[in-house]
């Protein structure tokens, strides 16, 4: 199961990122998942637990929205395509390139503090 091995890796790329934060603790993980990425959300939802224990994310709550895939035409440029429209509405190509859905991002971290909650775009994991 690779999803453990995710939910580390968004753990520490989150205690990395809190380093210069001492004693502040997570309540909240909000990531984007693409459809295409190969990660099972539900097991990822089941081994954050584990993973996150006794770190500053433990009893944090992971939220996961899901990123549908938007491809483009590699001939004519069009966007905003999905593989429903192939063949390319514009050009009839079927060579079509995805865009979104491999995505697994971090949008946002809420903190229990009295500053406002970190919400910047994370890498990548």
């Amino acid at each position: 199961m690779h999803e453990l091995s995710v939910a580390a890796e968004l753990v520490r790329n989150i205690e990395q990122y809190l380093h210069d934060r001492p004693g502040s603790r997570v309540v909240l993980v909000r990531v984007r998942i693409g459809v295409y990425s190969g990660v099972d959300e539900d097991a990822l939802r089941r081994v954050y637990p584990v993973a996150s224990e006794r770190t500053c994310l433990e009893d944090s709550q992971l939220v996961i929205e899901t990123s549908p895939p938007s491809c483009s035409c590699s001939e004519c440029g069009m966007g905003g395509l999905t593989f429903d429209a192939i063949p390319c509405p514009r050009c009839g190509s079927f060579n079509l390139r995805l865009i979104t859905g491999r995505e697994l991002e971090i949008e946002s971290v809420e903190l229990d503090e009295e500053d406002d909650p970190v919400s910047e775009k994370k890498p990548s994991v």
